[in-house]
């Protein structure tokens, strides 16, 4: 019911499920490593609906496909287009010049941990007056 809580839930999961990615690019054996990835693999998409949710409440009805249109473009460009090339290059650039095969790990957790600002987006969201407005307007219909 609370718009806020909705965007509050979203950077719990994500700071978790980044947590989590983490310490599993960080196992020295693959099983561990497979069963912390359980968490964060489930929940790659959790901040979507929300969003999508925000965004809509937003915009007049007419606008919603063009503002679904730029979102999906925004985060596939980022996402698919940027996020393999920042591993590609920070793996290269820490394997240069040294003998150490860890480079790959190093580079993903990385980008993990860049994710992790996500979450942090997603909480700050939450103090925004529009969600704070939203949800006493939720509360007093419903009383």
């Amino acid at each position: 019911r609370n718009p806020a809580w909705r965007i509050g839930l979203v950077a719990l999961t994500l700071a978790a499920a980044k947590l989590l990615a983490i310490a599993a690019y960080l196992q020295p054996s693959a099983l561990p490593a497979l069963a912390l990835l359980a968490f964060p693999a489930m929940m790659g998409g959790i901040y979507l609906g929300p969003t999508f949710d925000h965004v809509y409440s937003r915009v007049p009805d007419a606008e919603r496909p063009q503002a679904s249109a730029i979102i999906l473009l925004l985060l596939n460009l980022i996402g698919i287009g940027l996020g393999p090339l920042l591993v590609g290059a920070i793996s290269t650039a820490l394997q240069s010049g040294t003998t150490d095969d860890r480079a790959l790990m190093f580079a993903l957790t990385a980008l993990q941990g860049l994710g992790l600002l996500g979450a942090v987006a997603f909480f700050g969201a939450t103090r925004c007056r529009d969600l704070r407005q939203a949800d006493r307007q939720d509360r007093n219909a419903g009383a």
